[in-house]
Parts: C-alpha cells; structure tokens; sequence
C-alpha cells in the first residue's frame, strides 16, 4: 500500500524566541502609618530581578509584585523580608532559589510637616522701659515634626516664644526686636523645632530738632 496524499489543516507555526531580562520589583505596602506620620518612601532589596521566558511573554511582563505588607502604624522606618509573587505562565525567575525568591522593602516613615502660628510677648530694655514706650505682641511661626508640635501643645506652656526690644540709637534710631525660645519650653523641643522670625526691626522716627530762637526786629532791644 503506498500513501498517496496527505490532507491537513493549515496550521500557523511561529517560534517566540528565549529571551532574559531584568525587570523592577515594586513593593506592595499597604495599610497607614501612625497619626502625624507619613509614608515618605518604598524600596525593595534587590530593586530588580532577572527572568526569562518566551520574547512576547517576557514583554509582556514589565514588573514583578512583592506580596502585601501592613505598615500597621509604624512611627519609624520598617525594614521586612516578603516573598515575590510568582510571574505569569510562560516566564520563569532566573538564579539559584528563584522558585522561592524574597526581597527585602525598606519603607521610610517620617513625621508630617506641621506649623502654627504663635504669640510673642515683647518684654523691653532698661532704656526703653525708661523711656515708657511699649510694643504689642508680635506673632510669630513654629515648625516642625506634627509629633513634636503635638507634644508641646499638650504640655499647656504659655507662651512658646519670648521676644526683647532694644533701642538702636542714631541718626536713624530704630528698635530690635529678637525672638527667642521661652524658659519654660524643653530643651527636646528647641532642637526639633524652629520658628520664624528670629527678629523684628522697628524703625523710630527722629528726635525733634531744638527749636531756633525768633529773630528780634531791628533796633530792637535784646532781653
């Protein structure tokens, strides 16, 4: 018996070439930090990995995900080993230990920025208490970490800053104004906090000029 003719359906063949590359691992963090802070940054260790797998599929796949992780109101940085998820059908991670891979995240937790707007109480100098002129309060702004301002309001000190007037004599007298931190305020609080303005500048207005003498008529007598 001789097979005269073979009949089949057309079939499209295309080969997808083998191809290996790296792609980013991006960190999956979820959940919230703790009140008055904030999720300032993510990274994963190694940033990248490698894998390899038909030249459409590899394509096709531009990261890979790292499972969940719960910040759980973290008031610091976090630092986690997670397992990656597995990539899609057709490409496959590249190295020793690849099936069960694990990248370390690095999630950086800092305080919010925070301000508020506070009065300043002018206290004066020898002169110019001699002198009976007085200043109204000024106001002035404190920032910082949310924690921190937190912290200070709840200690119920009053007030935050101080200021102190000195007199600047001169053709051109003017006043200064310098703001400082008030006693009762905790040394902790002075170096995570700053304010602004640290001074004021008062400008006075000249001191009269002595009065001229009235010129006499003439002939007349002089007293």
């Amino acid at each position: 018996m001789v097979l005269a003719e073979l009949s089949y359906d057309e079939v499209d063949l295309r080969f997808d070439p083998v191809i290996e590359r790296d792609v980013p691992v991006v960190p999956n963090v979820g959940g919230t930090p703790a009140v008055d802070y904030e999720l300032v940054r993510v990274r994963s260790e190694p940033a990248s990995v490698r894998v390899r797998g038909g030249r459409s599929r590899v394509l096709a796949t531009p990261q890979l995900s790292t499972v969940a992780y719960d910040l759980h109101e973290a008031d610091a940085d976090v630092s986690a080993t997670v397992a990656l998820v597995r990539p899609p059908d057709g490409v496959e991670l590249v190295g020793a230990g690849a099936e069960a891979l694990r990248v370390r995240i690095i999630a950086e937790v800092a305080p919010k920025p925070a301000s508020r707007t506070v009065r300043v109480p002018v206290s004066r100098d020898e002169t110019l208490a001699s002198s009976g002129m007085s200043f109204e309060d000024l106001e002035a702004e404190v920032r910082g970490g949310a924690p921190s301002l937190r912290a200070l309001t709840q200690l119920d000190i009053s007030p935050w800053l101080v200021g102190v007037a000195t007199a600047r004599p001169g053709d051109h007298p003017w006043v200064e104004i310098h703001i400082t931190w008030a006693p009762a305020v905790p040394e902790q609080f002075r170096r995570a906090l700053t304010y602004a303005p640290a001074q004021r500048r008062i400008e006075l207005p000249p001191p009269p000029s002595p009065l001229a003498p009235e010129p006499t008529a003439p002939g007349a007598a002089v007293p």
